[in-house]
C-alpha cells in the first residue's frame, strides 16, 4: 500500500484552466511526498493528483521536472478533474527526491523509465501514460522515450531543449545566462528571487562582457558549485558527451507512440524542438503521427501564449487554449476521443502579417520558391544606415569589398538592452544602437506585391579577416513603407566551427572563407507590399553570450588580455558571391 502524508481534496474550479459553468465538477485528491524507486536504489518523489473515486483504472500523466513538482498544481488538478491520474515527479537531487543533480545527462532518461513501470504496476493505472510539460521538462520526454518505457503511449514535448543544440550552448557559443539558470536549479529547491533580480546581474554580465573575468568563472562567480559546468566547458564542440543525451537516428526508428510537438517562432528552444521534429519525421514509423503547432511566442508564451511580444503585436486569435489542447489530445490518444479541432492538419501555423491560423500535411509544403538576393555595395561604405547597401536580384559584381572593424574591449554599447538579461532571444526586442558603425547594412528594393516567407533564412558569406578567430551575427528585418521595422529571424556563427560543429578550424589571416549562416528559427510571415527586406551582418556583442577575443585561444579562458582587435573584408562579386536565400510560402 502507498503512504502518503496529507490528502487534499477538492472542488477547484479552475476557469484559468479552460472550464466553464457547464463542466462536470469531479473531486479530486493530492498526494504528497510519494517515494518511486529507481533502479539504482535512489528514490524519486512525486505528487499525485487524482480524482478521489477512481471505478475503473485510468491513464496517467506523467511530468519530470527539476522546477518543483508543486509548481504543475494547476494543471495537474485541471487533468485530475478531467478523469487523469497526474503523476508530478522531482528530477533526482532536486525538490524532496534524493540523489545528486546532474542536468541535462541520460540520468533523466533512465529514472523516467522507472517512473513509467511504476506507474503501470499501480492499482490505479490502465497501462497507459501520457507525458507533457516544456523546456527541461519537454526534453526530459525525449529522454524518456528513448529509453522504450512500458505503457508510454504519447508524449507532447513543448518548447523542448535539447542539450549541446541549444542549450548550454548555441552554436557552440555558451551563454552567460548559465549564471542565474544555474542558480535557479542549483540545491533542492528554487532560487527564484535570485533569479530574476535583474539588478543582481547586470554587473555580472558585464564583467564578462568587458573580459575582467574569464568564462570558466562564471559560476564560480555566481556563488555556487556546479561540477557539470565544467563538465560542460571541457566539451566546446558538438560531440558525443552531448550526442548521448538525446535520441539519435537509431532510437528514432524505434519510436512507434503519436507525438504532439509545440513551440513558437521566438521560442529559444524552437532549436531544440525543431530537431526532435524534424529527426522524428525522417527516422520513425510512426512520422505520420507526428503533430506541430507553431505560433508567434516566445518560449514562456509556448505555455500561455501572448498576442503583444516586446515590440511585436499580434492579433487576439494568437491566443490559443494550450490546457484545451493537451486535454484533447491526450483523451483522442489515451481514452479514445475525437481528435483535437484545432489541428486540422498534420503542421498548424500561424501566419504572421496575415494574422491567421493554416495547416498543411507537411512542414516541407511551407517552401514553395524561393527568393535569391546578393548584397551589393558600390560606394564600399556600407556601414550605416544612410549610406546602406543593396539586395539584388542579380549578381553583384563590385570589385571592392565592405570593410569593418571589431574591438572586443569596445563596451561603450551594447546591442542588447541588458533589461531583458532573463531572455536568450534578445534580438526580438528593437535594436536601439543598431545603426551605430562596425557592421554591414544591406536593403532590397520596395516589394512589388504581397509575399509569405516561411521557413529557415540561409545567408552565404565570404569574409577575410586578420586574425585568427571571431563571433558573428546576422539580423533580417522587414522595414515597413512607414520606416517601421519588423524583426524576423536571426543566427550567430564562430569562425573557428564554419565547417560544422563537431570540429574547430582557426582562420589563416588574410584567407577568404566561405561562412554559412542557416538560420535555425522557423518563421512565416507575410510582408506588406512597399516594404523593404534588410541584412545587418556584424559581430557578436553581447553581454548575454562567451565573449570571444579573436586571439584563437581557449575561448572560455581568456580575457581582456587577449584580445584582438580584428579588420573584416566581406566579398560579394563574381568569385565570391555572397548572398541571402529567402524560402517563400507564396506571393500574391
Amino acid at each position: 500500500m502507498m503512504k502518503y502524508i496529507f490528502i487534499l481534496s477538492s472542488f477547484l474550479f479552475l476557469s484559468h484552466f479552460g472550464y466553464s459553468q457547464n463542466d462536470k465538477e469531479i473531486e479530486i485528491e493530492t498526494w504528497y511526498h510519494i517515494k518511486i524507486p529507481t533502479r539504482d536504489g535512489i528514490n524519486l518523489s512525486a505528487i499525485i493528483t487524482k480524482p478521489k473515486e477512481i471505478k475503473d483504472k485510468l491513464p496517467a500523466l506523467f511530468m519530470l521536472t527539476p522546477y518543483m513538482a508543486d509548481r504543475n498544481h494547476e494543471s495537474a488538478c485541471y487533468f485530475a478533474h478531467q478523469g487523469f491520474v497526474v503523476v508530478t515527479v522531482d528530477t533526482r537531487g532536486r525538490g524532496n527526491s534524493d540523489g545528486k543533480a546532474d542536468p541535462f545527462n541520460i540520468i533523466d532518461g533512465k529514472d523516467g523509465f522507472d517512473v513509467c513501470k511504476w506507474i503501470t504496476q499501480q492499482i490505479w493505472n490502465n497501462g497507459k501514460i501520457g507525458m507533457y510539460g516544456g523546456s527541461y521538462v519537454g526534453m526530459t520526454q525525449w529522454q524518456t522515450l528513448k529509453e522504450m518505457p512500458p505503457g508510454l503511449k504519447t508524449i507532447v514535448p513543448t518548447a523542448s531543449v535539447a542539450p549541446g543544440i541549444d542549450f548550454p550552448k548555441r552554436n557552440n557559443i555558451f551563454y552567460t545566462y548559465l549564471g542565474p539558470y544555474l542558480v535557479y536549479i542549483s540545491g533542492r529547491t528554487g532560487n527564484m528571487n535570485s533569479f530574476t533580480d535583474i539588478d543582481y546581474w547586470k554587473p555580472i554580465y558585464m564583467k564578462f562582457f568587458a573580459g575582467g573575468l574569464p568564462y570558466s568563472k562564471l559560476i564560480e562567480t555566481s556563488g555556487i558549485g556546479c561540477d557539470y559546468f565544467y563538465n560542460w566547458l571541457k566539451h566546446p564542440l558538438y560531440d558525443d558527451f552531448w550526442k548521448k543525451t538525446i535520441p539519435q537516428a537509431d532510437d528514432y526508428s524505434k519510436f512507434n507512440i503519436p507525438v504532439l510537438t509545440i513551440t513558437g517562432y521566438y521560442d529559444d528552444d524552437q532549436i531544440g524542438a525543431m530537431n526532435y521534429y524534424y529527426n522524428f519525421i525522417n527516422y520513425s514509423k510512426s512520422r505520420d503521427e507526428h503533430y506541430l503547432v507553431i505560433g508567434p511566442w516566445d518560449h514562456a508564451g509556448t505555455r500561455k501564449p501572448q498576442s503583444e511580444l516586446g515590440e511585436l503585436r499580434f492579433d487576439k486569435n494568437c491566443i490559443i487554449n494550450i490546457n484545451k489542447l493537451h486535454l484533447e489530445w491526450f483523451n483522442w490518444i489515451l481514452k479514445d476521443g475525437s481528435k483535437p479541432e484545432f489541428l486540422k492538419d498534420k503542421v498548424t501555423y500561424y501566419v504572421m502579417g496575415a494574422n491567421k491560423w493554416e495547416s498543411t500535411s507537411s512542414i516541407a509544403n511551407l517552401n514553395q520558391s524561393l527568393m535569391v538576393l546578393y548584397p551589393s555595395s558600390n560606394t564600399n561604405n556600407a556601414n550605416d544606415i544612410y549610406h546602406c547597401g543593396d539586395l539584388l536580384t542579380d549578381y553583384a559584381y563590385d570589385e571592392f569589398p565592405d570593410t569593418f572593424i571589431y574591438n572586443p574591449l569596445d563596451v561603450s554599447f551594447s546591442t542588447y538592452d541588458l533589461e531583458e538579461c532573463q531572455l536568450i532571444n534578445y534580438s526580438l526586442y528593437k535594436n536601439r544602437e543598431c545603426y551605430k558603425g562596425n557592421q554591414l547594412i544591406f536593403q532590397s528594393k520596395q516589394i512589388d506585391r504581397i509575399l509569405t516567407i516561411a521557413g529557415q533564412i540561409k545567408f552565404t558569406a565570404y569574409i577575410s579577416m586578420d586574425i585568427p578567430d571571431a563571433d558573428f551575427e546576422i539580423l533580417l528585418y522587414e522595414v515597413k513603407p512607414t520606416g517601421e521595422e519588423i524583426y524576423l529571424t536571426t543566427d550567430i556563427l564562430r569562425a573557428r566551427f564554419r565547417n560544422g560543429l563537431e570540429k574547430e578550424e582557426l582562420c589563416t589571416p588574410g584567407q577568404i572563407y566561405k561562412y554559412e549562416f542557416k538560420t535555425p528559427y522557423l518563421f512565416v510571415r507575410q510582408l506588406s507590399k512597399g516594404s523593404r527586406i534588410r541584412l545587418i551582418l556584424r559581430n557578436l556583442n553581447s553581454p548575454h553570450y562567451q565573449k570571444n577575443f579573436q586571439s584563437g585561444g581557449i575561448i572560455s579562458e581568456e580575457t581582456a588580455k587577449n584580445s584582438k582587435t580584428g579588420i573584416f573584408k566581406f566579398y560579394h562579386n563574381a568569385k565570391y558571391s555572397s548572398q541571402l536565400e529567402i524560402p517563400l510560402l507564396r506571393l500574391e
